[in-house]
Protein backbone atom coordinates (compact mmCIF):
# COMPACT_ATOMS: atom_id res chain seq x y z
CA UNK A 1 0.00 0.00 0.00
CA UNK A 2 1.14 3.33 -0.87
CA UNK A 3 1.07 6.69 1.57
CA UNK A 4 1.34 10.31 0.03
CA UNK A 5 4.21 12.52 1.32
CA UNK A 6 2.61 15.48 0.59
CA UNK A 7 4.70 17.66 2.58
CA UNK A 8 7.47 17.05 4.32
CA UNK A 9 6.67 14.33 7.60
CA UNK A 10 2.82 14.13 6.55
CA UNK A 11 1.56 10.98 5.16
CA UNK A 12 -1.62 10.66 4.01
CA UNK A 13 -3.05 7.17 3.21
CA UNK A 14 -4.69 6.51 -0.24
CA UNK A 15 -6.94 3.65 0.71
CA UNK A 16 -9.67 5.13 2.36
CA UNK A 17 -11.67 7.26 -0.73
CA UNK A 18 -12.11 10.63 -0.86
CA UNK A 19 -14.47 10.72 2.42
CA UNK A 20 -12.15 9.60 5.16
CA UNK A 21 -8.30 11.49 5.69
CA UNK A 22 -5.90 9.47 7.55
CA UNK A 23 -2.37 9.46 7.82
CA UNK A 24 0.30 9.75 9.89
CA UNK A 25 4.11 11.96 10.59
CA UNK A 26 7.17 11.97 10.23
CA UNK A 27 10.19 12.51 12.58
CA UNK A 28 10.88 16.03 11.53
CA UNK A 29 7.22 17.12 13.07
CA UNK A 30 7.95 15.95 16.45
CA UNK A 31 5.25 16.33 19.48
CA UNK A 32 5.61 20.00 19.39
CA UNK A 33 4.14 20.32 15.78
CA UNK A 34 1.20 18.61 15.91
CA UNK A 35 -0.43 21.27 14.48
CA UNK A 36 1.89 21.76 11.47
CA UNK A 37 0.98 18.08 10.81
CA UNK A 38 -2.21 18.12 10.75
CA UNK A 39 -2.60 21.25 8.93
CA UNK A 40 -0.77 19.36 6.20
CA UNK A 41 -3.50 16.93 5.92
CA UNK A 42 -6.09 19.83 5.95
CA UNK A 43 -6.92 18.98 9.37
CA UNK A 44 -7.47 20.73 12.75
CA UNK A 45 -5.47 20.95 15.87
CA UNK A 46 -8.57 21.32 17.57
CA UNK A 47 -10.54 18.97 16.38
CA UNK A 48 -7.80 16.13 17.03
CA UNK A 49 -9.02 13.49 20.15
CA UNK A 50 -6.25 11.64 21.51
CA UNK A 51 -6.87 9.25 24.91
CA UNK A 52 -4.42 8.09 27.99
CA UNK A 53 -3.12 5.19 25.92
CA UNK A 54 -2.50 1.80 28.78
CA UNK A 55 -1.76 -1.30 26.45
CA UNK A 56 -4.72 -2.40 26.98
CA UNK A 57 -7.97 -3.38 24.99
CA UNK A 58 -10.68 -0.79 25.80
CA UNK A 59 -12.36 0.83 22.77
CA UNK A 60 -14.22 4.62 23.18
CA UNK A 61 -16.77 6.73 21.29
CA UNK A 62 -16.46 10.10 20.26
CA UNK A 63 -19.11 11.99 19.60
CA UNK A 64 -17.12 15.87 19.98
CA UNK A 65 -13.61 16.87 21.12
CA UNK A 66 -15.08 19.10 23.84
CA UNK A 67 -16.81 16.62 25.42
CA UNK A 68 -14.08 14.39 25.16
CA UNK A 69 -11.64 13.41 28.66
CA UNK A 70 -7.72 13.22 26.97
CA UNK A 71 -6.87 11.46 30.27
CA UNK A 72 -9.30 8.50 29.82
CA UNK A 73 -7.52 5.00 29.35
CA UNK A 74 -8.54 3.47 26.19
CA UNK A 75 -6.15 1.97 22.86
CA UNK A 76 -8.99 2.30 21.10
CA UNK A 77 -11.58 5.23 19.26
CA UNK A 78 -14.36 5.22 17.26
CA UNK A 79 -16.93 7.97 15.70
CA UNK A 80 -19.69 8.41 13.45
CA UNK A 81 -19.00 12.08 13.34
CA UNK A 82 -17.80 14.32 10.67
CA UNK A 83 -15.16 16.33 11.30
CA UNK A 84 -13.61 14.89 14.49
CA UNK A 85 -9.97 13.74 13.76
CA UNK A 86 -9.22 10.53 16.01
CA UNK A 87 -5.37 10.18 17.18
CA UNK A 88 -3.12 7.99 18.61
CA UNK A 89 0.59 7.76 19.30
CA UNK A 90 3.25 4.92 18.56
CA UNK A 91 6.64 4.45 18.51
CA UNK A 92 6.84 1.13 17.58
CA UNK A 93 3.72 -0.24 18.49
CA UNK A 94 1.00 -0.67 14.99
CA UNK A 95 -1.11 2.11 14.46
CA UNK A 96 -4.46 0.39 13.18
CA UNK A 97 -6.93 2.55 10.85
CA UNK A 98 -10.31 1.55 10.20
CA UNK A 99 -13.01 2.54 8.00
CA UNK A 100 -16.47 1.72 6.85
CA UNK A 101 -16.56 1.66 3.00
CA UNK A 102 -20.04 3.21 3.22
CA UNK A 103 -19.39 5.55 5.36
CA UNK A 104 -20.61 5.09 8.42
CA UNK A 105 -18.14 5.57 10.85
CA UNK A 106 -14.33 5.00 11.34
CA UNK A 107 -11.67 4.50 13.89
CA UNK A 108 -8.22 3.67 15.16
CA UNK A 109 -6.22 1.89 17.50
CA UNK A 110 -3.00 1.71 19.45
CA UNK A 111 -1.16 -1.77 18.43
CA UNK A 112 0.86 -2.78 21.31
CA UNK A 113 1.72 -6.18 21.67
CA UNK A 114 -0.26 -6.28 25.24
CA UNK A 115 -3.35 -4.88 23.60
CA UNK A 116 -3.47 -7.31 20.81
CA UNK A 117 -3.28 -10.00 23.08
CA UNK A 118 -5.69 -8.69 25.34
CA UNK A 119 -8.26 -8.49 22.11
CA UNK A 120 -8.16 -4.51 20.85
CA UNK A 121 -8.79 -5.40 17.41
CA UNK A 122 -11.71 -7.86 17.80
CA UNK A 123 -12.78 -5.44 20.05
CA UNK A 124 -13.22 -2.37 17.66
CA UNK A 125 -14.78 -4.74 15.24
CA UNK A 126 -17.57 -5.57 18.01
CA UNK A 127 -17.70 -1.92 18.30
CA UNK A 128 -18.28 -1.36 14.82
CA UNK A 129 -20.87 -3.25 14.54
CA UNK A 130 -22.87 -3.39 18.06
CA UNK A 131 -23.11 0.65 17.90
CA UNK A 132 -23.09 1.57 13.94
CA UNK A 133 -24.33 -2.07 12.66
CA UNK A 134 -20.97 -1.96 10.67
CA UNK A 135 -19.99 -5.33 9.43
CA UNK A 136 -16.68 -6.97 9.46
CA UNK A 137 -17.38 -7.29 5.88
CA UNK A 138 -17.93 -3.52 5.33
CA UNK A 139 -14.19 -2.24 6.74
CA UNK A 140 -11.05 -1.43 5.13
CA UNK A 141 -8.26 -1.51 7.63
CA UNK A 142 -4.54 -0.29 7.31
CA UNK A 143 -1.34 -0.44 9.19
CA UNK A 144 1.04 2.16 9.73
CA UNK A 145 4.60 2.41 10.79
CA UNK A 146 5.85 -0.29 13.29
CA UNK A 147 8.49 -2.36 14.41
CA UNK A 148 8.54 -5.46 12.18
CA UNK A 149 9.73 -9.05 12.42
CA UNK A 150 13.07 -8.06 11.28
CA UNK A 151 13.67 -5.35 14.39
CA UNK A 152 11.10 -6.80 17.05
CA UNK A 153 13.46 -9.05 19.43
CA UNK A 154 11.57 -10.87 22.26
CA UNK A 155 11.33 -13.51 24.58
CA UNK A 156 10.48 -17.15 24.19
CA UNK A 157 7.10 -16.82 26.30
CA UNK A 158 6.17 -14.96 22.90
CA UNK A 159 5.97 -18.33 21.27
CA UNK A 160 3.03 -19.33 23.25
CA UNK A 161 1.24 -15.55 23.58
CA UNK A 162 1.23 -15.59 19.35
CA UNK A 163 1.80 -19.46 18.10
CA UNK A 164 3.24 -19.06 14.72
CA UNK A 165 4.29 -15.31 14.67
CA UNK A 166 7.24 -16.08 16.77
CA UNK A 167 10.37 -17.06 15.21
CA UNK A 168 13.39 -18.38 17.09
CA UNK A 169 17.00 -16.67 16.56
CA UNK A 170 18.66 -18.32 19.06
CA UNK A 171 20.00 -17.66 22.59
CA UNK A 172 16.70 -17.90 23.90
CA UNK A 173 15.43 -14.81 21.99
CA UNK A 174 13.33 -14.74 19.46
CA UNK A 175 11.39 -11.96 16.57
CA UNK A 176 7.62 -11.18 17.06
CA UNK A 177 5.66 -10.56 13.42
CA UNK A 178 3.08 -8.04 15.05
CA UNK A 179 1.25 -7.16 11.80
CA UNK A 180 0.59 -10.48 11.27
CA UNK A 181 -0.97 -11.15 14.60
CA UNK A 182 -3.10 -8.53 13.85
CA UNK A 183 -3.41 -10.02 10.47
CA UNK A 184 -4.46 -13.33 11.26
CA UNK A 185 -6.91 -11.75 14.12
CA UNK A 186 -8.55 -9.69 11.29
CA UNK A 187 -8.79 -12.95 8.54
CA UNK A 188 -10.12 -14.85 11.75
CA UNK A 189 -13.26 -12.43 12.10
CA UNK A 190 -13.47 -12.07 8.37
CA UNK A 191 -11.34 -9.39 6.95
CA UNK A 192 -8.54 -9.93 4.46
CA UNK A 193 -6.51 -9.99 1.30
CA UNK A 194 -7.45 -6.53 -0.34
CA UNK A 195 -9.29 -5.19 2.85
CA UNK A 196 -6.24 -5.20 4.88
CA UNK A 197 -3.63 -2.10 3.71
CA UNK A 198 0.20 -2.75 4.92
CA UNK A 199 2.32 0.24 4.73
CA UNK A 200 5.42 -2.06 5.36
CA UNK A 201 7.47 0.52 7.36
CA UNK A 202 9.59 -0.94 9.94
CA UNK A 203 10.41 2.12 12.23
CA UNK A 204 13.90 0.25 13.40
CA UNK A 205 14.98 0.42 9.59
CA UNK A 206 13.54 3.88 9.01
CA UNK A 207 14.46 5.05 12.24
CA UNK A 208 15.76 8.32 10.01
CA UNK A 209 12.26 8.93 9.15
CA UNK A 210 10.00 7.47 12.37
CA UNK A 211 10.49 6.95 15.49
CA UNK A 212 11.76 4.00 17.17
CA UNK A 213 11.41 3.45 20.89
CA UNK A 214 13.57 0.44 20.98
CA UNK A 215 16.45 1.86 18.67
CA UNK A 216 16.32 5.35 20.26
CA UNK A 217 16.69 4.31 24.19
CA UNK A 218 13.14 4.86 25.53
CA UNK A 219 12.15 8.07 23.29
CA UNK A 220 9.58 10.36 24.64
CA UNK A 221 8.39 11.64 20.68
CA UNK A 222 6.26 10.00 18.87
CA UNK A 223 5.02 9.40 15.16
CA UNK A 224 0.71 10.68 15.26
CA UNK A 225 -1.23 8.75 13.27
CA UNK A 226 -4.60 10.26 12.86
CA UNK A 227 -8.03 9.65 11.17
CA UNK A 228 -11.31 11.52 10.59
CA UNK A 229 -14.29 11.52 8.30
CA UNK A 230 -14.73 14.50 6.35
CA UNK A 231 -17.40 14.30 3.60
Amino acid sequence: MSAIETVTGVYRLDCFGASVVAGYSGRNLDNSKRHLFLGGLGLKIEDLVMVKQVHGAVVLRVDHPASHDPESPADGLITDKKGVVLGIRTADCVPVFFADEKGRALGIAHGGWKGIKQGIVPNMIDFFQSHYGVLPGDLKVAFGPAIRACCYEVGPEFSRYFPGCYHAAGSGKGRLDLAEVIRRQLASIGIGGERIHDTGICTACRNDSFFSYRREHLTSERTLSVISLVC
